[in-house]
Parts: C-alpha cells; structure tokens; sequence
C-alpha cells in the first residue's frame, strides 16, 4: 500500500522535468558552455476586460408588510410545553413558549413531574371543569421531550 502511494506521489514529479537532447533532465545550475539547452520561460495569458467578483442582487419587490396567514403552519390540537402543575385526575397545567397554560385533562400512563417537558396531542374540553388552571382540553396523546 505504501508503496503505491509512493508510485502515485512521485508520478507528477516525472513530468516536471524538461529532457535535454541527451535523454537527461535539463539542469539549470550546470555551467555556462557544458552543452545544457537553455530554457524558455512559461508564458502568461492575459485578458483584456477583468470579470467582476461581486454578485448583483435581483430585483425583488419591497414586502409590504408581515404575512397575515403563518408560514409554517403547525396543527391546531398539539402543544409542547412544561408541566408547571401536577393536579388531581389526572390534570397537569402545561405552559408552553407563549405563556399559555393548558389544563390536560385524562389519559393513561405514567405519573408526570412538574417541570418535565412534553408534547401532548390534545381533543375537545372535558365535560367537568378540571382540578388544574388552564384551557380546558383531553389527553389524546401524551410524549415526554425533556
């Protein structure tokens, strides 16, 4: 494998050498008069108009103002939030990023903390008013995020 990679390093190597009309690379620190060619210097292209580096902008119209309609719309019966209260029932005050608190009400499964962070798919108001403050809502789905 080294060896292959050495093969690969020198190969461009080879190429860089200029041979002399006796088969050996041209060496310009020869003396003067031993019969080396001399060499001629790479040559340079030009072009007459220099290209621009700078992008011009499109021209986009002006917003009028901010969308009235989100543009990334979320479902309307989902809330992801913390468990700020842990009531009887059970009943569980979530507070999500807005600062508005959700009384979830029903559901099955494990005892959830104050402060443990969920996401919860939610129905309609229960029939009886929770024993937690909040928006009245059921227990669909229950996810521990956090």
């Amino acid at each position: 494998m080294a060896a292959a990679f050495a093969a690969i390093a020198v190969l461009p190597l080879a190429a860089c050498a200029q041979p002399s009309s006796r088969g050996q690379p041209a060496d310009e620190t020869a003396p003067a008069g031993a019969g080396t060619p001399t060499t001629t210097p790479p040559t340079t292209v030009t072009t007459s108009t220099p290209r621009s580096t700078t992008q011009t902008e499109p021209n986009l119209p002006v917003p009028s103002g901010a969308p009235s309609v989100p543009t990334d719309p979320h479902p309307l019966n989902v809330v992801a939030g913390s468990i700020s209260q842990v009531g009887s029932g059970p009943c569980y005050t979530v507070v999500n990023d807005d600062g508005v608190a959700f009384a979830l009400v029903g559901g099955s499964g494990p005892t959830l903390a104050a402060g443990t962070w969920v996401r919860v798919t939610f129905g309609p108001a229960p029939a009886a008013p929770p024993s937690c403050p909040g928006k009245p809502v059921t227990i669909v789905k229950i996810e521990v995020i956090a």
